[in-house]
């Protein structure tokens, strides 16, 4: 059985925070008013680049962001993130940002815990912005679960993509063995 990954030599981890809401759906923002404007959903962005090294995976570069959503964060969600709305008070609006998340995912497919809902996000902010969303493919990490590489499964995706970072606890006792 062929490597479902052989095709690509670039993928990029994505995750993001949100504001707590789901992405409204077509019909709900067409019952809206004309001069209704969408709120933003996505608060955090950060992506890692993983690159093919030989038979396996190695990290490549990392890019993360603020992003001020103009609306209001579900406390409930402030509980899981800890990011406040006076955290997000002079981070940049999504299409300020937009340049660098094209530039940096590029076409490689696009790494996600739970990629439907981390996709979702992201297309919602860019169709906010008016713009088509980028990344061929979409990978979902449980997925990848059966390829070792640098995608860890023992712990979850945050852990992960701190893992592919470095900011873990695990990677520094993998760096000092």
């Amino acid at each position: 059985m062929p490597n479902f990954l052989d095709g690509f030599d670039r993928l990029v981890a994505f995750d993001a925070e949100t504001t707590g809401k789901r992405t409204p759906d077509a019909e709900f923002i067409r019952k809206q008013p004309f001069a209704w404007r969408a709120p933003g959903i996505i608060i955090e962005v950060g992506f890692v680049e993983m690159l093919r090294e030989g038979e396996g995976w190695r990290k490549g570069e990392t890019w993360s962001s603020k992003v001020n959503p103009d609306g209001p964060i579900d406390p409930e969600a402030i509980k899981i993130h800890r990011i406040r709305p006076a955290d997000l008070k002079n981070a940049p609006r999504f299409p300020t940002i937009l340049p660098k998340v094209k530039d940096f995912v590029g076409d490689s497919p696009i790494v996600a815990h739970a990629y439907k809902n981390e996709r979702d996000f992201l297309d919602y902010e860019f169709a906010r912005a008016k713009v088509i969303p980028v990344g061929r493919e979409r990978l979902c990490r449980r997925a990848l679960h059966l390829h070792a590489g640098p995608v860890r499964t023992a712990f979850p995706w945050r852990q992960q993509v701190a893992y592919l970072d470095g900011r873990s606890a695990g990677a520094r006792q993998q760096r000092k063995r």
